[in-house]
């Protein structure tokens, strides 16, 4: 007969069972709706995991499953699934047996980390178990090749795999992949066939992200002609092609030029696609250009119109619906609707942290936003809490320096004095101006302030410093 105990001291032996153990195994199976993760005492047992620092959690998918995911990563719809299985974790949802059961384990997760941080910790393990996994596929196809037709298919395996890495900015994967799919296209089909254009303009993506907006533009160019002369000026080809020329316009500010590239790919698309994600992203682009030209009603249009297809194609939790929010938050933030502008900000943060994380370029992009208008509602104390959360980004990580940049933590630090300022915390404010200034002369003598040089910024925390210690020479006499 057994022995019955409270569910403390079952939750007690568990616990330690697990440390003991070392080791959680979390099935991905089915690798588009994991049973395990709708299980409430697998999730206690993630729990318990989560809890310690000696335990390693190990994710893993039956040969079946990961074949399935490989043969889904070959469509558009495939990477969208994937991109929802990656997002959709949802401790609150998970079922068991026992309510007394679940009540409990939910009782526990939400007086510990909290639902949004459980969830977004299992979410990251998630993200970073899919990409080591595709790339590690990707390896294993490639020893498979031995003729021209897997040759093909590995190109497309490629594109599409490279396409995952890329949304998620891991852009030296993408980068890499991309590069092969482009010479085996090229090699397979010849240099002027619609697979070969299509990975060129992969490639021209990443140059462009990566800053090489000459480069880029003339990496479109040339798919531009290919899809022109073989597939006609209508085809939906020639729209990407028409898309990625403007997205480079607009990053040179060329606006004017970049709204009729972005027009012609939206007549293309609405016309051969209707309500598509191609037309969404479209409208979005129009609505962003005309934005930086100050016609506002026109850019909520075409945002409103953006949002609207995007949601009846997709779940809440996708990163084209977190874009739409993102563009209508900037949008209202220019009429000067704050209220509105912060709603749209934090439905597109909520969207972000399950997607991408945390620590994700985009994710850091809405915390600068919303820490924004929180200072101009004059709501300092959330205003400078999310400073904060920016400024651990950009510090956690010195190999991003890259991308984010000394100048972008001499901004925030600037925004976090400001707030402090705001607070009366005077003292708060001159540390985090006085580290501004020392990272300023730093960066200035290694040359690697990116912009507003390093002495605009010497100055700028010079002027306020001084200021700062007269108010207080000021209020002690």
């Amino acid at each position: 007969m057994g022995i019955e105990v409270s569910f403390d001291e079952f939750q007690r032996i568990f616990y330690h069972q697990v440390i003991s153990i070392g080791n959680v195994l979390c099935l991905m199976s089915p690798w588009n709706n994991p049973i395990y993760l709708s299980r409430c005492w697998c999730l206690f047992e993630l729990f318990s995991a989560y809890e310690s620092d000696h335990v390693n959690i190990v994710i893993a998918m039956p040969p079946s499953e990961k074949n399935e995911m490989v043969n889904a990563l070959n469509n558009r719809e495939g990477v969208n699934t994937l991109f929802d299985v990656l997002s959709n974790t949802s401790v609150e949802r998970a079922t068991a047996s026992e309510k007394s059961d679940r009540d409990r384990i939910m009782s526990m997760i939400e007086s510990g980390p909290g639902f949004p941080m459980f969830n977004q910790k299992i979410n990251a393990l998630l993200r970073d178990w899919v990409n080591h996994s595709i790339i590690e596929i990707v390896e294993q196809e490639e020893s498979k090749v031995q003729d021209v037709r897997q040759a093909a298919q590995f190109g497309m395996l490629c594109t599409y795999v490279g396409n995952v890495l890329y949304r998620y900015r891991e852009m030296k994967e993408a980068l890499d992949l991309n590069k092969k799919a482009l010479a085996l296209h090229g090699m397979i089909y010849g240099p002027k066939h619609p697979y070969t254009a299509a990975s060129m303009s992969n490639y021209g993506l990443i140059l462009k992200d990566n800053g090489d907006l000459d480069a880029a533009m003339e990496t479109f160019e040339i798919v531009k002609q290919i899809h022109e002369s073989t597939l006609g000026p209508d085809h939906l080809n020639t729209a990407i092609s028409l898309n990625n020329i403007a997205l480079c316009l607009s990053d040179k500010r060329e606006f004017d030029k970049a709204l009729n590239y972005f027009l012609q790919c939206l007549d293309i698309y609405e016309a051969k696609l209707g309500n598509h994600s191609n037309t969404a992203g479209a409208h979005s682009n129009c609505g962003y250009v005309l934005l930086k030209q100050g016609k506002l009603d026109d850019a909520l249009v075409h945002f409103e119109k953006s949002l609207a297809i995007r949601l009846t194609l997709f779940q809440e939790n996708h990163p084209d619906v977190a874009d739409s929010y993102h563009t209508l938050g900037l949008a209202y933030r220019q009429t000067g609707d704050l209220n509105k502008a912060l709603e749209y900000h934090t439905k597109c943060l909520s969207i972000e942290e399950k997607i991408l994380g945390q620590d994700h370029p985009s994710t850091a992009t809405t915390y600068d936003s919303i820490a924004s208008i929180l200072f101009d509602l004059k709501e300092f104390q959330r205003s400078h809490d999310y400073y904060v959360k920016l400024y651990n980004i950009y510090t956690s990580r010195t190999e991003n320096n890259g991308s984010h940049g000394d100048t972008a933590v001499m901004n925030v630090l600037w925004n976090l004095g400001k707030t402090l300022h705001a607070l009366g915390d005077i003292r708060g404010a001159l540390k985090h101006y006085e580290k501004g200034l020392h990272l300023s002369k730093t960066s200035n003598e290694n040359g690697t302030s990116t912009s507003n040089g390093g002495s605009n910024w010497n100055d700028k925390f010079s002027t306020v410093m001084e200021k700062i210690k007269t108010q207080m020479d000021h209020d002690q006499d």
